[in-house]
């Protein structure tokens, strides 16, 4: 299925977003998801909406009406020529209702929010109103060796966390973790393992620009703990030394820099520009088999911010699915630029893998 793809017509795909009274940093997210080829699929007619329930609670309700107008407003975009906008409006009419007791609550209200808590609530709203219980078992032989032991925990966390809600978007974004704990009196090494949809980069606060890479490798050095109860030798509380990697990776991968601190200042530090093909190779964990698969990624598009961080605007930049070209997107405008440009602006990055290679 991963091999299916959408023929991007190079004449259409140019639709700007009309700004609904504040909403340009949801403008700017939803541009960069429908740049991302296996979404555009998944969210035409006849295939999202075959998983929406007969019989849905009020919740899930609320949920199906948030993807289905998700969906149109990627159908519509993907028509425009160039100088044509959607109106989003049914889409904003219906995220109050789907945000009600919830943590993104916040987003009911008519001002400018934080484009990445945004991403959070649309991949969430959209993963639960396609979601169904799987049978989701594991084929592999019971483990004999270390090795095939440290493969099947992992099986078992994906399966643990995705057998009751099992939706398109698990396989598109999600990837996982493998944390490695080692008691620094016993030497016991203790393995969990985390599913994860976003990866948070560190931003460094002083230099002329950083490295999207070397930021990433910093921020997975080993980590010394105090307090830590070993599951080997038990009490009393001992040193131990952590260290996370990346077990699994998606085919679409969102990388969010951290460029606000707790005390509500934003980071400038620019952004290096990025290769053609960024490999994540290194960062992966040494146990994991998953590596053997295509770990290399391209750059889709990138949500920008621009201003103070306790208001200011933002826009997308993004890579044509028809021609490659790059365009940015600011609400309704929508401009074509010579190559993709990195500096203090850039937020949100969209990659996706490299080859359609499957990960089982």
């Amino acid at each position: 299925m991963d091999k299916i793809q959408p023929i991007a017509d190079p004449t259409k795909g140019f639709g700007g977003l009309i700004n609904m009274g504040l909403t340009c940093y949801g403008n700017a997210v939803l541009q960069n998801v429908r740049h991302l080829k296996k979404l555009v699929w998944i969210m035409e007619e006849g295939k999202y909406n075959t998983l929406f329930q007969k019989k849905p609670t009020e919740r899930r309700k609320k949920l199906e009406g948030i993807a289905s107008a998700f969906a149109e407003i990627v159908q519509l975009l993907g028509k425009c020529k160039n100088g044509q906008s959607v109106r989003p409006g049914t889409f904003w009419k219906r995220v109050p209702g789907a945000v009600e007791d919830t943590m993104y609550e916040q987003l009911a209200s008519k001002m400018c929010h934080d484009s990445h808590e945004f991403f959070l609530f649309l991949f969430e709203a959209v993963h639960e109103a396609t979601s169904q219980e799987v049978d989701m078992r594991i084929l592999r032989p019971p483990p004999t060796t270390p090795e095939e032991t440290l493969v099947h925990g992992a099986l078992k966390a994906w399966q643990d966390t995705f057998t009751k809600e099992y939706s398109p978007l698990v396989h598109m974004f999600y990837g996982m973790f493998h944390q490695r704990t080692e008691c620094q009196e016993c030497k016991n090494i203790s393995h969990r393992w985390e599913a994860f949809n976003t990866l948070k980069v560190p931003v460094p606060q002083e230099g002329e620009n950083f490295s999207l890479m070397d930021a990433l490798r910093e921020d997975m050095v080993a980590e010394d703990i105090e307090e830590y109860v070993c599951e080997a030798c038990g009490p009393p509380r001992r040193a131990a030394k952590k260290t996370v990697s990346i077990w699994r990776m998606p085919l679409a991968l969102v990388v969010t820099l951290k460029r606000f601190t707790n005390d509500g200042k934003k980071i400038h530090t620019e952004l290096a520009p990025l290769p053609a093909f960024i490999d994540f190779a290194s960062y992966f964990s040494k146990e994991s088999p998953e590596i053997v698969g295509e770990t290399r990624y391209t750059l889709r598009g990138m949500v920008d911010h621009h201003g103070p961080p306790s208001f200011g605007h933002y826009t997308a930049q993004c890579q044509h699915l028809g021609n490659d070209t790059w365009y940015t997107y600011d609400d309704e405008s929508v401009r074509e630029m010579p190559a993709a440009h990195f500096g203090s602006s850039n937020y949100m990055l969209f990659l996706e893998r490299h080859t359609g290679a499957a990960m089982a």
